[in-house]
């Protein structure tokens, strides 16, 4: 009787089965896949959302420009409407005397380089104007503001300067202008911004404490004009 316990010559070792050899090569390639497969999967899922959240990010950003350039649009339409209401009023503010501002308005000619000819039309002083009706709607409870959800605030300031004698306007009829009277060309520069809630509004906020800015131009014949 051959004991069971004495190893045997290295020629007398029992080989696998070749087909249990193949299953157990099969069992450690199929784990190899699983894991490339798992580690693509995490791989497309963190592209995913870092993607979707881009997107939603460039969305915001796109929704924050639109609306300052509306806000822009709007203090310029409103700029050229108080100019046109009150021509002459504007025309004497650039050719007389220099006058500190009071109140929100800022202070155009102290700007760097200082301006000969300036006069500021902002939100702050359209709104005084008309305190019933508010420029920009505020959020009321539940309910947005007109600029959504968001707490963040409209604001806008147009600059007036640059007057100068213009042509005539088209098709006005001539006869009724008498030689002390002229058509006056000004030139409106308006920024619209979008400031957070809690910033103090000027007529027009300081650039550093906006969220995003909005210039526009116009040059606005008014007339006729003494």
């Amino acid at each position: 009787m051959v004991n069971s316990l004495v190893p045997r010559p290295a020629g007398l070792q029992r080989a696998l089965p070749p087909r249990r050899a193949r299953r157990v090569a099969r069992r450690g390639a199929a784990i190899f896949v699983v894991m490339l497969v798992i580690a693509g999967l995490s791989a497309a899922g963190m592209f995913a959302v870092r993607a979707s959240l881009s997107s939603l990010d460039s969305a915001g950003r796109h929704r924050q420009m639109v609306q300052t350039q509306q806000v822009a649009e709007m203090g310029m339409t409103m700029a050229i409407s108080e100019l046109t209401r009150d021509g002459q009023r504007y025309k004497g503010q650039l050719v007389a005397d220099y006058v500190a501002p009071t109140g929100t308005q800022r202070d155009c000619r102290a700007a760097s380089p200082a301006r000969k000819q300036c006069a500021r039309i902002g939100k702050q002083q359209l709104q005084a104007a008309n305190p019933v009706v508010p420029l920009v709607t505020t959020k009321s409870g539940t309910s947005p503001s007109g600029l959504g959800f968001g707490d963040v605030s409209a604001n806008f300031g147009s600059e007036i300067v640059d007057l100068t004698v213009g042509p005539p306007a088209p098709g006005y009829p001539m006869s009724s202008i008498t030689s002390s009277m002229a058509f006056y060309r000004f030139t409106v520069s308006t920024t619209g911004q979008i400031v957070p809630d809690g910033v103090g509004l000027n007529d027009a906020a300081d650039l550093k404490f906006a969220a995003s800015n909005v210039e526009s131009r116009a040059h606005v014949l008014v007339g006729p004009l003494h």
